[in-house]
């Protein structure tokens, strides 16, 4: 009989997912501090693929079965890939993207079944996405296999986060106006569906255009254009709102993220120092803070817990993740001298943060859900 942890796509996921973040961003720490080689590549990479392809996998494993009622992949199959993923992480330390590779495809042939179904026609564009993102991956690959820039890995890795910024942006349109429905009795915010649809894909022809030759005066507007778009999206959910639900402000504090990131990436272009900022408010701050806020969130929802943030987790997670992107993007630009101290004061508090959900969550995830609901829980 399988184990309750191979129930269910979100819980080896999001444990693995975490503790990887904290082994990686260790890495990447002691190479700052002459200890390791780990470059900066290498670091983009596993946050994006590692770190994020992990979260991404256990976030629509599990969420299938809620969209279609058909009982998630679980047992060998989840085992399997799992396994796909961790043997990618192994072979990363070792400067090679096999596995890595193989883990996406994996990925869609066990979604098929489930997005295939015309009900969810819909969710079709997450097929086009994660082909997008393996081709960002391959990319990237080609670099380490050439040994030499042609291959543009720093384009390759902005790639992927551009779809992963997609991803948030549809995501985001989709579960923050419902579940402010849920934990706000009063609440009087607005979703728009052109607006919605402008968004998502605006973003994502941005990250297309990275690869357009001479569309540098294009990209500056339109990432201007995109930043207005999102903050006017952010401002219509009334997030202000959420002040007193903690478990509901970190996802809007991460989505802020979005339109900061995109009006420091559209000024960058005739501000370049601006670009590093940029990139940290979409890494740093929208990615990493709104899939920290999701982890815990579906973690309670599909264990039969009441969807709540604890103490501990506010404290010892929400703030320092949150500091953590403030200090990375916002102190370089007070005064450059202090990026080194903002990069390892940033990791500091990621690692921090990934271990308090580790130690806090880790016990829930492998453990069975307090309703019995192992297979059928369709809570979020």
């Amino acid at each position: 009989m399988n184990h309750i942890f191979w129930e269910l796509g979100f819980r080896p996921f999001f444990l693995f997912g975490s503790l990887w973040v904290v082994l990686a961003a260790s890495l990447w720490l002691s190479s700052l501090l002459g200890f390791s080689h780990f470059d900066f590549l290498w670091h983009g990479h596993e946050m994006i693929f590692g770190f994020g392809g992990a979260i991404l996998a256990g976030f629509l494993l599990t969420a299938t079965q809620n969209w279609t009622g058909i009982r998630g992949i679980h047992g060998g199959q989840l085992q399997l890939i799992v396994l796909v993923w961790t043997l990618g992480r192994v072979e990363s330390l070792l400067g090679l993207d096999f596995f890595g590779l193989l883990f996406l495809p994996l990925l869609i042939y066990l979604l098929i079944p489930y997005l295939k179904l015309p009900s969810q026609r819909k969710n079709w564009i997450l097929f086009a996405l994660i082909v997008i993102l393996w081709l960002s991956e391959f990319l990237y690959a080609t670099h380490l296999w050439t040994s030499h820039s042609a291959s543009h890995p720093r384009k390759a890795l902005a790639l992927a986060t551009y779809v992963f910024l997609t991803l948030l942006t549809l995501i985001g349109g989709r579960v923050l106006p419902y579940f402010s429905r849920q934990a706000l009795t009063a609440w009087k915010g607005l979703s728009l569906n052109w607006l919605d649809h402008l968004c998502v894909v605006l973003t994502l022809i941005l990250g297309l255009l990275l690869f357009i030759p001479n569309s540098d005066f294009l990209l500056g507007w339109l990432a201007l254009v995109n930043a207005f778009s999102h903050m006017v999206r952010w401002l219509l959910w009334r997030p202000w709102s959420s002040w007193r639900v903690p478990i509901l402000w970190i996802l809007y504090v991460g989505y802020l993220w979005i339109p900061v990131g995109f009006a420091l990436h559209g000024l960058s272009f005739w501000i370049p120092t601006l670009y590093s900022a940029a990139l940290h408010s979409f890494t740093t701050g929208a990615i990493g803070i709104f899939i920290y806020g999701m982890i815990t969130r579906v973690t309670f929802g599909h264990t039969g817990r009441k969807i709540s943030a604890p103490k501990f987790i506010v404290l010892l997670g929400y703030l320092p993740i949150t500091l953590a992107a403030l200090l990375r993007v916002l102190l370089p630009l007070v005064n450059s001298s202090y990026y080194r101290i903002a990069l390892v004061s940033s990791l500091l508090l990621w690692i921090f943060a990934h271990l308090a959900f580790v130690i806090g969550y880790g016990p829930i995830l492998i453990s069975p859900s307090l309703d019995g609901k192992a297979q059928t829980n369709n809570r979020s």
